[in-house]
């Protein structure tokens, strides 16, 4: 039996545009160690929590850590500058890492639904977080 499990999570820095398509309450195991006569150790999990706390962190370091040591004005600094104002955070998790196109059928159901609020429709999307 095949087991596939695909999550995705899109964020803006503020939240913003925030897309997922994954229950909020229910974390997916993505990595783990299993050894012989031992428990299961250092599980790592994903979930909606998880990557909203990612997207503070990833955004919040680009913007107060790394822009910080390039010099005021230069092409790295604006560089992280365009990062964190124009760029999302990108969190996929596939099990069925033979399918190549999960990532971009995601991407074209979350445009799908920032054209729709752009064009006025108010409808509440599933997709959002």
């Amino acid at each position: 039996a095949v087991v596939s499990t695909q999550s995705t999570g899109i964020s803006d820095k503020d939240g913003n545009d925030c897309y997922t398509n994954h229950q909020k309450n229910c974390p997916i195991a993505l990595t783990w160690g299993v050894f012989p006569g031992r428990e299961i150790i250092q599980p790592t999990i994903a979930d909606y929590k998880t990557f909203l706390i990612w997207k503070d962190e990833a955004f919040a370091l680009w913007e107060e850590k790394w822009a910080c040591i390039y010099e005021e004005g230069s092409e790295s600094r604006e560089n992280l500058r365009e990062i964190v104002n124009d760029m999302y955070l990108i969190c996929l998790v596939d099990n069925d890492f033979i399918e190549a196109t999960s990532l971009w059928q995601f991407l074209d159901e979350v445009i799908e639904k920032i054209q729709e609020r752009e064009n006025g429709a108010r409808a509440e999307s599933d997709l959002s977080c």
